[in-house]
C-alpha cells in the first residue's frame, strides 16, 4: 500500500503527464507514466530500497514492445507515404505503410515510441504541410509483443492490399492483419 505522501506525489505527477499530452491519446502514455512512477515496488507493495553508489542496480529491464494497426481512408500522396515512413524510422519503429485506398500504417517497436507516432500521426492532420483535416483514422488495434517481427525501417508497400497481407503472413502477424485491417475476428 501506498502511504498518504506517496498516493498525492504520485497523483501530482500523472496530473502534470496528463496536462503535457493534452490533446494527444495519453490512456498509453498514462499508464506507462504510472509503471515508473510507482516502481521500484518490490512484489510484495513495499518501497524497494534504491542501490548504493557502486552497487548493480540489477538488470536492466527492456521497453515493452507494442504493434499498432492504423487505417486510413487513403494515402495517395508519395509525399506524405515517405514522411509516414521517415517519421517512423526516426522513432525507431520498424513495420509497413500501404498507400492508396485504403491506408494502412502498421508499426512496431517500444510502446512509448508507438504510442508517440500515434500521437503524431493523429496530430499532423491539422498541421502545415500536415495531412488534411479530411485525412480520417482510426486505431485500429494495439497489442503487446514479445519480440520485433516487422521490417525496420518500415516498408513502402504500393496499393495493392493482398501485398500487405502476404507480408504479414510471412512475419508471422497475418492474425492481426485479418482482424485489424480485415475486421474479421478469429473464432
Amino acid at each position: 500500500n501506498f502511504t498518504r505522501r506517496e498516493r498525492d506525489d504520485l497523483s501530482a505527477r500523472l496530473n502534470r503527464r496528463a496536462g503535457e499530452l493534452l490533446g494527444c491519446e495519453a490512456m498509453m502514455e498514462l499508464s506507462e507514466a504510472f509503471r515508473e512512477a510507482a516502481v521500484p515496488r518490490t512484489s510484495n507493495g513495499a518501497a524497494a530500497e534504491p542501490p548504493v553508489d557502486g552497487e548493480d542496480a540489477g538488470p536492466e529491464v527492456p521497453p515493452r514492445l507494442s504493434r499498432c494497426w492504423v487505417w486510413v481512408h487513403h494515402i495517395t500522396d508519395g509525399g506524405r507515404c515517405k514522411d509516414i515512413v521517415r517519421e517512423a524510422d526516426g522513432a525507431g519503429l520498424g513495420g509497413y505503410v500501404k498507400c492508396g485506398y485504403p491506408g494502412i500504417v502498421v508499426v512496431e517497436g517500444p510502446a512509448r515510441a508507438c504510442d508517440e507516432f500515434v500521437a503524431w500521426i493523429k496530430g499532423s492532420k491539422s498541421r502545415p504541410g500536415g495531412f488534411g483535416r479530411n485525412w480520417g483514422h482510426h486505431v485500429r488495434g494495439q497489442v503487446t509483443v514479445a519480440e520485433r517481427v516487422l521490417p525496420a525501417p518500415p516498408e513502402l508497400i504500393g496499393g495493392d492490399l493482398a501485398v500487405l497481407a502476404l507480408r504479414c503472413r510471412e512475419r508471422g502477424t497475418g492474425a492481426e492483419f485479418l482482424e485489424y485491417v480485415m475486421q474479421h475476428r478469429s473464432s
